[in-house]
């Protein structure tokens, strides 16, 4: 009886330390796993799905916080095809005239392994501190998707291997 006792509390124990997942030979907080009707994605655990935006929807509409204060991703998923020339243009139209003034933008084709139009915008995030915002968008015959990525510079370390992490695992369900 004792012997299971022992088990049964070791096993408490180890319960209650993480886990973590090997990638590039740093340990990572497990990873949470999305799955739905149109896409399927996964997160570290120690970032949080922001449930509070009134236009929230895990199917539509929603974002992917990280544990630091300008840190996050945001996703519009669409059933129709998009321009994704017009998409991207209005982003980051947007952010130069409201975020980043005088950014330095550079554009790219690839998120993951999906194939669409990209720009990476570099510069002050409200003139005060050094950031970056990706931006992409990805349109198919039933399901696209536009992501939009922000993170201050200073806390690349701490989001690039969470952002690389929803980058490599997004797969669209068409």
């Amino acid at each position: 009886m004792k012997l299971l006792l022992a088990i049964g509390a070791a096993a408490f124990i180890m319960s209650c330390h993480p886990v973590g997942t090997k990638n590039s030979g740093a340990l990572l907080p497990d990873t949470i796993s999305i799955s739905r009707p149109s896409y399927e994605l996964k997160y570290l655990s120690t970032w949080k799905i922001d449930s509070s935006d009134a236009d929230f929807n895990i199917d539509t509409y929603f974002s992917i916080d990280a544990p630091v204060e300008d840190g996050t991703s945001v996703f519009f998923i669409f059933n129709v095809p998009v321009n994704e020339d017009n998409q991207v243009k209005a982003q980051v139209n947007a952010h130069l005239k409201k975020v980043m003034k005088n950014g330095t933008v550079t554009y790219f084709d690839h998120f993951g392994k999906f194939e669409g139009r990209g720009a990476l915008i570099d510069g002050k995030m409200m003139g005060l501190w050094q950031g970056k915002t990706k931006i992409f968008c990805h349109s198919g015959d039933s399901t696209s998707f536009l992501v939009v990525s922000q993170y201050l510079v200073s806390d690349s370390a701490k989001v690039l291997p969470g952002f690389n992490l929803i980058e490599s695992s997004l797969k669209l369900k068409q």
